[in-house]
């Protein structure tokens, strides 16, 4: 279960799911707040968060 980075929501199933290079990456859109957000995942373990910023870009936060 994962939780929105912005608003707090409890989010259940990922909107996406894919592999990208050692990671397994979870996209999500949150249903409450309308943002999205991708978390990343190393053999099981949440490694970091990336989340949009306003330039376009995305910024990176650490595992939980």
């Amino acid at each position: 279960m994962s939780k929105c980075p912005f608003c707090g929501f409890e989010l259940v199933t990922p909107s996406k799911e894919w592999r990208y290079s050692v990671f397994d990456v979870k996209s999500f859109r949150c249903p409450n707040c309308g943002r999205w957000f991708r978390e990343y995942y190393y053999r099981g373990v949440l490694k970091f968060i990336l989340v949009p910023s306003e330039k376009g870009r995305a910024r990176k936060f650490e595992g939980r």
